[in-house]
Order: structure tokens, then C-alpha cells, then sequence
């Protein structure tokens, strides 16, 4: 047998076809293994540097929620029981950057749940009913 016939294997894909078959393994399978994740988790802390337009749907549901404390109940146009102001503190504090970000990784929890696969859930976070 010479060097010639080791090295050059006619049964065995190239580079490129070994290449495009992990791409179709990664996008179509369902959503388990670690570059998934990362590829999600990247996503998600891009869509922090994505500009919102105008209105943001956060500066309309938090704006003056807290410029009166809790004598905002004096108010009989306010309707908000005092634990709907409680359940809306943490959405408060992670403002709308954070909301996008959380947003996406509950959509990759929901994809990994329901085991979608990284296509679905990318069909999903890059529509433009998703970014605004």
C-alpha cells in the first residue's frame, strides 16, 4: 500500500461536505448541544445594542409608575392594586435593554422545551414583529 492511497480516501467527504453537514445538524436538529446555546446566548446579548423605535413599549408601561411611591392609590384614576406595583418592580429595574435580552432567552428556554430546533427558533427572534 503506498503513501498515496491513505492519504487520498475517495469514500470520505471533504472538508466542505463534513463542514455543511455539522451546519444542517446544528440549525435543524432540536436544541441540545452547547454551541446551540451559545449560539442563543450570543443573540440574546446582541439584541442589547439593537435601537428600539419609538414608542418603547417599557418607557409606556413604566412611566411615572414610581415618580409618586405608593401614593399613587390616592389617585382614583389609578387602578393598580399595591401588589401589581410589587409584580412590576423587577420589570422596572431590568428596563427595556434588559427586556429584550430576557425576552430572547425565553423564547431559547420555550425552543428547548418543546425541543424546536434552532431554526424555528431563529425563524422566531429575527421576524420584524419580534424586534419591535
Amino acid at each position: 500500500m503506498n503513501n498515496r492511497s491513505i492519504l487520498v480516501n475517495p469514500g470520505s467527504p471533504t472538508r466542505l461536505q463534513a463542514f455543511i453537514y455539522y451546519l444542517k445538524q446544528l440549525f435543524i436538529s432540536p436544541i441540545a448541544s452547547p454551541q446551540q446555546f451559545g449560539l442563543i446566548l450570543t443573540l440574546a446579548f446582541l439584541y442589547l445594542f439593537i435601537p428600539q423605535m419609538s414608542p418603547v413599549d417599557w418607557d409606556l408601561n413604566t412611566k411615572d409608575l414610581w415618580a409618586a411611591g405608593l401614593n399613587v392609590y390616592a389617585d382614583p384614576s389609578k387602578v393598580y392594586p399595591p401588589w401589581g406595583l410589587i409584580l412590576m418592580m423587577p420589570y422596572y429595574l431590568m428596563r427595556a435593554e434588559g427586556a429584550r435580552l430576557f425576552s430572547v432567552l425565553v423564547i431559547g428556554w420555550l425552543s428547548y422545551r418543546r425541543r424546536w430546533s434552532l431554526a424555528i427558533f431563529f425563524a422566531i427572534v429575527l421576524s420584524p414583529f419580534f424586534f419591535w
